[in-house]
């Protein structure tokens, strides 16, 4: 029998917490929007193409899910909702 790969994460959560909390500045100046403003950095591209990537594989899965109604390959909301838990651990922080 083959081994079975391990799934891998697609960033390294340690990495990506210090540079969320880099992007925050603690702040009680009202001049800088409260009590945190954020930096200017790509950080936030970081954010969305992680978001990009989690619904991708969202789609993905629920694409090869068999469960529930709908024809062969089709997407369903019962079919993301079956996987989305799933997904959701392999993207936990």
């Amino acid at each position: 029998m083959s081994k079975v790969a391990k799934n891998r994460k697609t960033y390294y959560a340690s990495k990506f917490r210090k540079l969320l909390h880099t992007k925050l500045n603690s702040s009680k100046s009202p001049d800088l929007g409260g009590e945190f403003s954020l930096n200017r950095d790509n950080s936030d591209l970081m954010v969305h193409l992680l978001y990009i990537s989690f619904i991708n594989d969202l789609m993905t899965k629920s694409r090869k899910n068999s469960t529930g109604p709908g024809d062969e390959g089709e997407i369903t909301e019962q079919r993301i909702e079956g996987v989305t838990q799933e997904v959701l651990e392999k993207y936990k922080v």
